[in-house]
């Protein structure tokens, strides 16, 4: 129950993530530009995310896909969440559009917090028997 609880949640998480970025995609673009990805593999980046987490959203609620999936999900935040520390170390607080432009909120504590339970959910459906 706890896994399956897990996995939906982040379904949940990195579905509606991946939504709001392909509704602007624009934003999703300057949201990894604030993470100090260089200007010239931003657009890459910043439209290729929503896809990498969409495959994530709908993989870790398929059985044969949720391991690799929760992987996936797991270095995508280990990644956002070491940018936006190293970002806050520089003395900047780093807009974050972890969902959508229209939810863009100076990133913080709450941000890696948050990132940090997350990752602990990827945890437990990876480690899931």
């Amino acid at each position: 129950m706890v896994v399956w609880a897990a996995r939906v949640v982040l379904a949940a998480v990195f579905g509606f993530a991946c939504v709001e970025k392909f509704r602007d995609a624009d934003g999703s673009v300057r949201g990894v530009l604030e993470l100090d990805v260089p200007r010239r593999l931003a657009p890459l980046v910043g439209r290729a995310l929503p896809a990498v987490e969409a495959v994530v959203a709908a993989g870790v609620l398929v059985p044969a896909t949720s391991t690799v999936a929760a992987v996936a999900g797991l270095l995508l935040l280990v990644v956002f969440t070491i940018a936006v520390l190293r970002v806050l170390a520089s003395g900047r607080a780093p807009m974050c559009f972890c969902f959508g432009s229209r939810n863009a909120q100076p990133a913080g504590r709450d941000t890696v917090i948050r990132n940090i339970a997350l990752a602990a959910l990827c945890v437990v459906v990876v480690m899931a028997p």
